[in-house]
């Protein structure tokens, strides 16, 4: 055996020593934290199906949630399953925030609460651990290295400790993210127009899956349209029409109420046109906009929002157009910036962070695609790398751990409210690169 296998050889043992160590970590920490996980997000998702059934589907959540806690509580009181009793205990009231497509697609799982919960948390490893991997190949990791990072990624980084502990689907929802991607960077195209609109247009579902996406779904739409052209863009227009029917068919079938999506509507919203179910920064809304409303009361939460989101386009608009002073070059920039599947999904994350009126903290998983993106991005500076890398220890736990038991609960809070703003300053900075090639490109001499 030459020397060169022989390396080869101890790297790829190395790799596999380092591996079974995380995995054996990651399954101590998650079998040591799963009896205490009481999943109260997942809950309802089990739980609005279930009580729908026993219902007779005569009335759905929105305009009946009474109804179906009463149905949900009776199975936990003559129940002996310790998991149900506790998640029960922290929702007797039943806040049905879902959409009907949501719920709709949990009829799936189990009817006993025990396996459907151990099942939806099995789950939530594998696609978190599988988006990381992912993310890392894409990044150019050998496959040995992207599955200790993976390993690694789950065992620090909170806002998978936090999607797990509620059971929400934020891995599930950034799955779908990161095959986009692969799919965008690798050009994996179909030849079939029709078989690439369905591919596009399943982000139509994806938003009204759960409507906390729809900032992803318009940056890579965008991406898509300028990628394949004005006729492929028809195609993907009429693939999310294809899956907007279907998912709103789906869920008014399931529920046998036409009706259902106005109702779902009509729920969330409070008479002022605010959302019913505002929760404060004190109960975990980690959002710009509620610190704001919480602060001022000015405005109301979605007023803020807005406001937010008209300011924080304002500053990508300067950052394409040097700060107003080359307005010509808007259009070009953007196309380039939009060019990279990388940048359309990452600005449309940090629009959520930024934007939306309710900020759980398992929505920071979304920030992994800027923070790989801008890690060592090629053609990049060490401005991004620093943005990447200050970012991802602001959201693991050795950091938020350390400052709760040392007492310094305004930098933890500070860090679960603003630890995404380097990613921010990180994609302004590709921007401003952007924009600055653009200029170039505009005063270069055309080539005959």
């Amino acid at each position: 055996m030459n020397e060169a296998a022989s390396r080869v050889l101890k790297s790829r043992l190395a790799g596999a020593i380092v591996a079974v160590g995380l995995a054996i970590v990651l399954y101590a920490r998650a079998s040591d934290a799963y009896p205490f996980q009481v999943g109260i997000d997942f809950y309802q998702f089990w739980g609005v199906p279930v009580a729908n059934k026993m219902l007779g589907s005569s009335r759905t959540p929105y305009v009946d949630p009474a109804g179906y806690a009463d149905v949900l509580n009776g199975l936990s009181d003559a129940s002996g399953s310790e998991k149900l009793h506790q998640a029960n205990h922290h929702r007797r009231s039943l806040e049905p925030m879902g959409t009907p497509l949501l719920y709709a697609t949990f009829q799936l799982a189990p009817a006993d609460y025990d396996r459907a919960h151990l099942a939806h948390t099995l789950l939530l490893f594998a696609a978190a651990g599988a988006v990381v991997f992912l993310l890392a190949t894409l990044k150019g990791a050998p496959v040995p290295a992207a599955i200790c990072v993976a390993l690694a990624v789950l065992i620090v980084f909170n806002p998978f400790v936090q999607d797990v502990k509620y059971g929400n689907v934020t891995s599930l929802q950034l799955l779908f993210v990161v095959a986009l991607l692969w799919f965008a960077i690798g050009k994996h195209y179909p030849r079939n127009a029709a078989l690439e609109g369905l591919l596009v247009g399943s982000l139509a579902a994806f938003v009204i899956f759960k409507p906390n996406t729809l900032w992803i779904a318009l940056g890579l739409g965008i991406h898509f349209a300028l990628a394949r052209g004005a006729s492929r863009t028809l195609a993907h227009a009429a693939g999310a029409g294809v899956f907007t029917a279907l998912a709103l068919a789906v869920a008014a079938l399931y529920f046998h109420d036409a009706g259902v999506w106005a109702q779902w509507l009509r729920f969330a919203q409070n008479s002022s046109g605010d959302l019913s179910l505002v929760r404060s920064l004190e109960q975990g809304n980690q959002s710009l906009a509620m610190l704001l409303t919480q602060r001022s009361q000015t405005y109301t939460l979605l007023q803020y929002s807005a406001l937010i989101t008209a300011a924080l386009a304002l500053v990508f608009l300067s950052a394409m157009s040097s700060m107003g002073k080359r307005t010509d070059l808007v259009g070009a920039t953007a196309r380039r910036c939009f060019a990279d599947p990388w940048f359309a999904a990452s600005a449309g994350i940090v629009f959520i962070f930024a934007t939306s009126p309710l900020v759980w903290a398992y929505y920071h998983l979304f920030a992994l695609v800027p923070i790989f993106w801008l890690f060592r991005r090629e053609g990049g500076t060490a401005l991004e790398t620093s943005c990447a890398l200050v970012s991802f220890a602001a959201m693991a736990n050795p950091l938020l751990e350390f400052l709760g038991a040392h007492g310094f609960f305004g930098p933890l809070y500070s860090l679960l409210l603003l630890g995404w703003l380097p990613l921010l300053l990180g994609t302004l900075a590709y921007v401003v690169q952007q924009q600055r090639c653009a200029a170039v490109a505009a005063s270069s001499p055309a080539v005959a």
